[in-house]
Formats: C-alpha cells, structure tokens, sequence
C-alpha cells in the first residue's frame, strides 16, 4: 500500500466515524430538545428575552436572539444552524475538507450548547467566522474580510460583553500586522478595528443595566478576587475587619461550595456593609492577603486552571481520567447524559475514540510525515487560543468550566484539521 492510498484509507475511516457520530448527534439533540437547565446564566436570559434588559454581564444581542427565537426548540435549531454553517465556513477557508465540519459540529460539548439558554454557541460560530475572516484577508488582501472579522468580533463582544477588550486585543495585532505589511489596504482593517470595539463599548454602556438580576457588578478587583481566592474565602476571611468578618461567615462558606455566589451573595453582601467606593479595595486586599499566605498552592492552582483552558479538549479527558476536582467537567458530563443515558454514554464514547484517533493521526502527519499547516493558519489559531483561553479563565468563574471553551476547542481543530485534512490534497 502506497503512503497516498494510506492516508485516503485513515481518512475515510476517520469520516465514517464522524458520520456515525453525527447520526448519534442528532438523535441525542432530538432526545433533548425540550431539555432546559435552571442555572442562574440561563434563567435570567430566560427572563431578559422578555423584558430586554441585561446586566453588564450579559449580552443584549442574545437577549434579543432568545426573544425574537419565541420558544425554546426555535432558538436551539438557529443556535446549531449557525454553529454548523459557521463551521462549514471555516473549513473551507481553513482549506479542510467540509466533511471535517461534521466531527467539529457534532461533538457532544458543542451539541449540548445547543440545547441550552447561554450565548456560548453563536459565540463560537461568531470566532469561527472572525478567524476564518483574518486568514483570508491575509491571504487574498480582500476588504470585505477585514469587514467580516471585524464584525464577527464586534458581535462576539456584543453576546459576551466582558469580550469587549479582549476581542479587541485579539483583532488589534493582526490589523497591526497587517497595517504594517500593507499600509494602504491595512489602514481600513486598523480603522474598523478601532470604530467596532469603540460602538462595542458604547453599547455596552447605554443597554446594560448594572445590577438588574442582583449580581454585583464586574470589576477587576472582584474577578481577581474570584480568580485567587475561591475556593477558601472561608480560610482567608479572617484578613478582613472583625465587624465585615463576622457579617461574612455564611456567604463565604456559600460562595465556597457554589462559586457563582461570589457575585450573588457575597461580592453585594461586601458592597453593602462598606460601600461601592470602598469595596474594591476590599476585593483587592482579599486578594493580597490571601496570596501572601498561600501563594504556592493558588499559583499552582491557577496555573492548572489555565492549561486546561489552553488545552481543551484533551484537558477534559485528563480531568475525567484523573478525577480532578475543582472543575465543572463532572457537572457538563451528567448534563449532557441528561434524559438519554444510554445514547448518550454511546456519543460520548464515539467521539473519545475519534478525537484520540485524530489527535494521533495529527501527530503522526507532523512528524513522521513532514505535514504543517500553513503559518498563517497557524498563527492566528495561536492567538486567538491564548486569548480565548485567558478569557475563559479570567471572565468565566472560578474553575474550568468546557461548556466556555469551545472557541479554544475550535481553535485546536482548525489547526490539526489543516494538517491531515487539507482539500488542496485530495
């Protein structure tokens, strides 16, 4: 057998698995779509569909998504038609084989996002289309890519305000970049990239309504404080002046056990008894303090829950593997078995051997075969993983939640897809 008639060989097998697992997908999806999840993100776009008003938390363009959607089954089928089509896209602009497109769209992660009331599906469909727009504006130096980019990470900020600065940042270098190699043409990819986060910010700041659904309000002393702290607020409360310490004893040990209480519970609880002006030093000297007694094991956890992000999917496999606690990955795998137990354990299985399969084969191609995917490819699926990945770590509570990392997931695809499933070599 030739290497060529070898590699076809792995790969229709590799597209036969993912066919089966597309079936079992929409036979999962079919199996739960009436399913919804009463979290704390879901019901309150539940009840911002209706009314149109979002904290500085959420993101109006969902909101109005959901509202104009009318019943749930309708918002979970646009939620996986874009998601399948964005795909599809980036695929093809990622010169991978369309079929690919199928594994990516029907991974169990990615089929739960489709079920439930949270932005993280057309997020992802959105970073699709952005990454799939910079490729090829780099490549073919055409405006409406640079548009398309632009627009795509305006809309992903306008689902996930907390975005906002850092899908700046994440169109900010590579419209440098590009300035840089063509000023003339570079200079309107510069421009939209600075008039897109600037009508992204000031949206942010006339429709949001901070407070609305009685969380405290985002602020950088208080994600820090989550990012650092959680999960001892109970051990490290005794930093804190006796009168705030013992008002503090039942939110702490709560925001302990459930990390969204920090801004619930705990963060308003803070506000309350010292005031809006004096809060964020208290959030900062929590902070402080708790890291000058136990530096070592909130560096080290930290740092763990980074590379998850960084390496999701496999990080989920080793969690799971590991039992590794501190993680929403046992809560995502019991949600996604769900009302369908047996077809589920079954997706999930499939999908295990497939990404292991894909993973090897991708390996094996680098190195054995001397087969790369294109730098460009590659650079912006690196930068956009750091990004999304620091994002997810930082904006998105304080463990490492995969339903929040599908743009990472996404990411890591694009690049082993383009090297073992080019369409330029079939």
């Amino acid at each position: 057998m030739s290497e060529k008639t070898g590699k076809h060989a792995a790969e229709y097998l590799f597209f036969a698995i993912a066919a089966i697992q597309t079936i079992i997908a929409i036979v999962w999806l079919f199996g739960n779509i009436n399913t919804f999840t009463p979290d704390t993100v879901s019901l309150n776009y539940l009840e911002a569909s209706k009314s149109l008003v979002v904290d500085d938390q959420m993101g109006i363009l969902y909101a109005l998504v959901s509202k104009l959607s009318f019943c749930l089954p309708v918002l979970y089928a646009v939620q996986a038609v874009c998601v399948a089509a964005a795909f599809v896209y980036a695929c093809i602009a990622f010169d991978i084989s369309i079929l690919f497109a199928l594994f990516l769209a029907s991974s169990p992660f990615v089929v739960q996002s489709f079920v439930a009331i949270r932005p993280s599906a057309l997020f992802v469909a959105f970073a699709a289309l952005a990454v799939a727009g910079v490729k090829k504006l780099f490549e073919t130096e055409k405006k409406r890519y640079a548009v398309m980019a632009a627009l795509s990470y305006l809309f992903m900020g306008l689902l996930e305000p907390a975005f906002i600065i850092l899908g700046f940042v994440c169109l900010l270098v590579p419209s440098l970049l590009y300035y840089s190699q063509r000023k003339k043409s570079g200079s309107l990819f510069l421009l939209l990239t600075i008039i897109f986060f600037g009508a992204g910010f000031l949206i942010k700041i006339f429709v949001s309504t901070p407070g609305a659904y009685g969380r405290a309000e985002s602020s950088f002393g208080l994600l820090l404080m989550q990012r650092v702290v959680w999960p001892k607020n109970g051990e490290f409360i005794f930093f804190l002046p006796d009168n705030i310490e013992d008002a503090l004893i039942e939110e702490t040990a709560l925001a302990d056990k459930v990390p969204e209480t920090l801004f619930t519970h705990l963060a308003p609880k803070i506000k309350t008894l010292v005031g809006n002006a004096e809060s964020e030093s208290v959030f900062f000297g929590y902070t402080v303090d708790a890291l000058k007694i136990s530096y070592k094991s909130i560096v080290f956890r930290m740092f763990s829950q980074y590379a998850y992000y960084v390496f999701m999917p496999l990080s989920v496999l080793f969690i799971y593997l590991f039992n590794i606690k501190d993680t929403y990955v046992p809560g995502n795998i019991l949600s996604l078995i769900g009302e369908t137990p047996a077809i589920s354990k079954l997706f999930i299985s499939i999908y295990v051997f497939a990404l292991v399969w894909l993973v090897s084969y991708a390996v094996a191609s680098r190195f054995l075969l001397k087969e790369k995917a294109g730098k460009t490819a590659f650079r912006v699926c690196a930068v956009s993983i750091i990004v999304l990945a620091f994002y997810g770590f930082f904006h998105k509570g304080p463990c490492f939640d995969p339903s929040e990392a599908l743009g990472i997931f996404l990411m890591w695809m694009l690049m082993l897809g383009g090297i073992v499933f080019k369409r330029r070599e079939r």
